[in-house]
């Protein structure tokens, strides 16, 4: 056993023994016996961790400066849940220990030092997951570890620019604790599916808090008010993974501009901002609003292409017009024209044939428009040197992808998207097996559901997307339907397999004897 190592465990039992004197005394003791415990057992603290990531030289002795770099320090290079935390009350406890050097204590109350107890018990929770899985946390910085390894599909492909590799979930709706990792770094789908209140929004609000942190600056929401939660988000950019970690109302980012790449729809996406309020920043506009309220509003595309025009951006505009009629079914054309003289102009769109303004659209293409041109509108802005819109980048998140569309193009849009925004990684939920047949190859599943005790888990699935069935989805685990005849069937030997052509073609054959038989009847002779 090398010098270090037996260091480290002399000190660290020495740690755990003055915690459990501290632990033992009662309000009655002056409180300065525990402020003094709490400094040993910090000052203990950080020199086992100064040891392990070879520190000890330049952090020792502590201070509020070296506290910080310290953190900075732990926070950039390895992956531990709670962290933020941790750094909080140590310089809580740099502040009170010196309180109690300078005989203040006399200022603590009852209260307070009932508080310092439970801080003290936090960091202690910390410190024996630091030590009892170590080696975790440290192979998370090296090259070589499987959580920090990119993982692909196919290793022909290029990672995407953007993309999720790793979510941790802890204490957030129904989910005690879930994890998520190896997903593929050219995964351009992520799927959640599920039975309703099983947790698939959670995840997808989960990500974006770890994503954000706890406040949509924009309009001011809280998104998260328990106390408890911890997110971490693993997220390749470049040539590096990016953690963010929200931690119980401490959040760190460090490369905050990547945030804004990222961009969350709920299952209500039809509401536009109207055009006499473009020049206000709407409170319900951001890009996350939507995963956590109804009434957000989305951004405004034809007030956007109309801007576009006045600025003369006309490759952009005939690219994204081009793109919209790619994915909105029945739609033949869209024309951006003038009116009042020249002020201002219009768009219409084109569909079997007749002139329609978008409010006369159908839903389904109401929503396709909407949250497309708001994703398109919120990526440029973000990336403003873009012409083409497959050259945009970014994590979308969307809630109930299948919202209303029509079967046919639950089946297309999936297949739409990742061929129009190749460089885009989609993370959904849907509840239609029709979605399934649409996706890419490479796209990952996940079944949300819950367990024996009510809690959310998540299972990933293996399915060959290319030669799978609607009817193998319905009757899989993943929807948990027994069969998939109707409820007023009596048995199988009543149930038709004919598809519609088939029974079209064999009704007509039908047709065609009976005329036959007309024509060919005779009767036997009499005897």
């Amino acid at each position: 056993m090398d010098s270090i190592l037996q260091d480290n465990l002399k000190d660290i039992e020495e740690i755990h023994t003055l915690y459990e004197r501290a632990n033992r005394l009662t309000e009655y003791e002056p409180i300065e016996f525990l402020l003094l415990y709490c400094r040993k057992i910090t000052e203990g603290m950080l020199i086992v961790i100064g040891r392990e990531t070879d520190l000890n030289k330049r952090f020792f002795p502590s201070s509020p400066s070296t506290l910080r770099e310290l953190h900075s320090f732990i926070i950039e290079n390895y992956a531990i849940q709670g962290t933020n935390k941790f750094f909080e009350i140590l310089m809580d406890f740099t502040h009170l220990g010196a309180q109690a050097a300078h005989f203040r204590g006399d200022k603590i109350n009852t209260q307070e030092r009932r508080k310092i107890k439970k801080s003290l018990k936090s960091i202690m929770e910390w410190f024996n997951l630091f030590i009892n899985d170590y080696s975790k946390w440290r192979k998370t910085k090296n090259d070589d570890n499987k959580n920090n390894e990119d993982v692909f599909f196919d290793e022909k492909n290029n990672p995407l620019p953007v993309c999720l590799k790793h979510l941790r979930v802890e204490n957030y709706q129904s989910i005690k604790q879930i994890e998520i990792t190896n997903i593929p770094v050219d995964s351009q789908f992520i799927v959640l599916t599920g039975d309703n209140g099983e947790g698939k929004t959670a995840i997808l609000q989960a990500i974006a808090i770890g994503m954000i942190g706890n406040i949509d600056e924009q309009s001011g929401l809280v998104l998260c008010k328990k106390k408890g939660v911890n997110i971490w988000v693993g997220i390749k950019s470049e040539s590096q993974t990016i953690y963010y970690e929200y931690d119980d109302f401490a959040h760190l980012f460090l490369k905050i501009e990547k945030n804004k790449n990222f961009i969350a729809y709920g299952a209500s996406r039809l509401q536009l901002q109207s055009e006499e309020s473009q020049d206000l920043k709407s409170l319900r506009q951001s890009n996350i609003y939507g995963i956590f309220k109804t009434d957000n509003i989305l951004l405004n595309i034809e007030y956007w292409l109309k801007m576009q025009k006045l600025i003369k951006k006309t490759s952009r505009i005939q690219a994204v017009i081009k793109l919209l009629i790619k994915l909105m079914p029945s739609i033949s054309g869209i024309k951006l024209g003038i009116r009042n003289n020249g002020t201002d102009y219009s768009v219409t769109y084109i569909e079997n044939d007749i002139k329609l303004e978008s409010h006369e659209l159908s839903a389904g293409n109401k929503t396709i428009l909407a949250m497309i041109g708001d994703m398109i509108i919120r990526l440029y802005e973000a990336q403003p040197d873009t012409i083409e819109p497959k050259e945009l980048f970014g994590i979308v998140v969307i809630d109930e992808l299948e919202a209303h569309l029509h079967p046919k193009w639950q089946k297309e849009f999936p297949k739409l998207l990742a061929e129009n925004f190749p460089l885009i990684q989609f993370i959904v939920s849907t509840h239609s097996p029709i979605v399934f047949l649409g996706m890419p190859k490479n796209t990952v599943f996940f079944n949300v559901l819950k367990d024996e005790e009510k809690k959310t888990i998540v299972k990933r699935l293996n399915i060959d997307i290319e030669n799978v069935l609607p009817n193998q989805i319905l009757t899989s685990a993943l929807f948990d339907m027994e069969n998939i005849r109707n409820v007023n069937n009596k048995g199988i030997e009543s149930l038709s397999v004919e598809t519609e052509p088939e029974i079209k073609s064999r009704q007509k054959v039908e047709n065609l004897v009976k005329e036959l038989y007309k024509d060919f009847k005779f009767q036997l002779p009499k005897e």
